[in-house]
């Protein structure tokens, strides 16, 4: 009997030890459960890629939607969203070759908010030509170089081989009796057209389009004779039969498109490489963690193996991840090649369009 009440008092001890035990614990995790769900969410933020902004970021695009750039924009801001937890949008700023683009990031607050998707020709053409795009290269806070693609000099289905050859002679004997398209005047490809003409000595009509899209209709319809356009907007018109690729402005063939001659096959005088590159960039005053960021997400895109097939297939080749600050001296360089360009370049090409029945069968 005294046994059992021993026993039964231990029993009694035991319990209210356990329950002490048990009261001690829910009194530290009462201590400890904020800072607990606390250092979760700031694990949290910080591998999701935590932004300080509420609002979305906005990628400012001078082109049309539908475009081979907007295409580039619209798969590197969805790619950035992920990365970042946070939505990054595209915004079509259409207009003066990217220039009102442009404008508008550089009087963006500086909060990161507000970016530039652009490239050689609103970031250094453009302002190189005059001062009618009102700002210069160095206003912009260099982030990240995303790819770069090289001009391509195409002709209409018809100017080929004999016919193209014959053409560029009785040029040089009439002047003015062909006629080659850009995109835009005061743009890269504006500019290597204009190079091209000086190279061969043949005077053309320069008929400036708003678009890609309308240059490779009028182009492929015959309405005009010769264009400057980059890889991406003309490899699956070329692969199609739909225009024809004099020479890609390169020193020498692509990996991605090894069937298209370079333009110093045919010209031998042709020296100059000519690539249209596009990059992230932004208002003056950029906070350097806002561009470190920015950088960081862009070159983690930059190295994922899908993202680099897919942009593989469209005829773009992206950049080795760089700094900003390499970006920035890479903008300077351009500044320097292309300003001795356009010292050299002579206006040789009237900017008047002249009309013209298209050769298949539509009237105009």
């Amino acid at each position: 009997m005294m046994r059992r009440n021993r026993a039964k008092k231990l029993t009694e001890e035991e319990m209210k030890n356990k329950w002490a035990g048990r009261m001690a614990t829910c009194w530290m995790l009462r201590r400890l459960w904020p800072m607990a769900i606390a250092s979760v969410f700031l694990v949290s933020a910080s591998a999701a890629g935590w932004w300080p902004g509420n609002e979305p970021i906005k990628l400012l695009v001078g082109s049309s939607p539908g475009d081979e750039t907007d295409n580039l924009a619209r798969a590197l801001a969805d790619q950035m969203s992920r990365r970042l937890r946070h939505p990054v949008v595209v915004e079509n700023v259409v207009g003066a070759n990217g220039v009102q683009a442009a404008q508008k990031v550089l009087a963006a607050e500086p909060d990161g908010q507000t970016l530039l998707f652009g490239g050689t020709s609103d970031m250094v053409a453009a302002p190189l030509s005059g001062p009618q795009a009102g700002y210069q290269p160095g206003d912009f806070t260099p982030i990240a170089k995303i790819s770069s693609a090289p001009l391509v000099l195409v002709a209409r289905p018809r100017l080929w081989g004999r016919a193209f050859n014959e053409a560029m002679a009785t040029a040089k004997t009439r002047p003015q009796t062909l006629t080659i398209g850009a995109t835009y005047e005061r743009s890269l490809p504006s500019l290597a057209a204009s190079a091209f003409l000086r190279a061969t000595g043949v005077e053309m009509t320069l008929m400036p389009y708003r678009g890609s899209h309308s240059l490779l209709e009028d182009l492929s319809c015959g309405r005009v004779d010769l264009a400057v356009l980059t890889l991406p907007e003309v490899l699956r018109h070329a692969r199609a039969g739909k225009v024809h690729v004099v020479g890609v402005m390169a020193p020498d063939r692509l990996a991605v498109a090894p069937e298209f001659p370079t333009l110093s096959e045919t010209y031998p005088k042709w020296g100059v490489s000519m690539k249209a590159w596009l990059g992230l960039a932004g208002p003056p005053g950029l906070p350097k963690s806002v561009v470190a960021r920015i950088n960081q997400v862009a070159n983690e895109v930059l190295s994922d193996p899908e993202f680099q097939a897919a942009r593989r297939e469209e005829g773009s080749t992206l950049e080795t991840p760089m700094s900003s600050t390499d970006f920035g001296q890479f903008i300077e360089s351009e500044v320097l090649s292309y300003g001795d360009i356009y010292t050299v370049v002579s206006r040789s090409a009237r900017r008047s369009p002249r009309p013209r029945r298209c050769e298949c069968g539509f009237r105009y």
